[in-house]
């Protein structure tokens, strides 16, 4: 049977359910619209006395009276089925999945990641990357290079003097080796010449 009650004070008309002394029965809650006291909480509140928090249950933050689940979902920044686990600060505007916890909206510049925990590279711009790959999205920081912008960029002249010395090398080399062969030959031309005279 309900009872009504003011919507202002709590007051239960019939007074309070048994073993409750209070003539405001604010262990229950009274509702502002149909004014009647009913057997939840208080929004934010739970237990077998309403006595315990659920602060971060979203909507008008009702909780489970049994135990403190959150009925209406989180508050922005908030996970969990209590909503007592905060979002990870990287997650774009503290926004992560209830159950998961993973980033809903991606991630602040310069991470990463279902839960933004992975560092971009030097990305260049606003240092954003794409979430599972890593790919900087405005290009690279001057001197790195790849997708990821992860590989240094080695200097162009220093490249083209190790491509000069390693081909001034390999040119000296077969010089030397064409020498070698050549004088061999001779020489084994030379005494089968001779070898033929006597």
């Amino acid at each position: 049977m309900w009872q009504l009650c003011e919507q202002h004070t709590g007051l239960c008309s019939g007074g309070c359910k048994p073993g409750i002394s209070k003539p405001v029965c604010n262990t229950f809650y009274c509702d502002p619209v149909t004014l009647h006291c009913t057997d939840t909480c208080m929004p934010r509140r739970y237990g077998p006395k309403c006595n315990l928090d659920c602060p971060n249950c979203g909507d008008k933050g009702y909780c489970d009276r049994a135990h403190g689940h959150c009925t209406t979902g989180c508050q922005q920044g908030f996970a969990g089925s209590r909503c007592d686990v905060e979002c990870s600060k990287r997650c774009l505007n503290r926004m992560c999945h209830r159950i998961t916890e993973v980033c809903s909206l991606g991630c602040v510049r310069g991470f990463s990641g279902p839960y933004c925990n992975q560092r971009c590279a030097a990305c260049a711009g606003d240092g954003r990357c794409t979430q599972g790959y890593r790919i900087c999205l405005s290009g690279c920081l001057e001197g790195y290079e790849s997708s990821t912008c992860s590989v240094k960029s080695s200097n162009l002249q220093d490249t083209y003097f190790i491509i000069f010395m390693c081909c001034s090398v390999f040119a000296t080399l077969l010089t030397v080796l064409f020498t070698i062969l050549f004088r061999v030959r001779r020489r084994y031309m030379s005494s089968f010449q001779l070898e033929e005279l006597e």
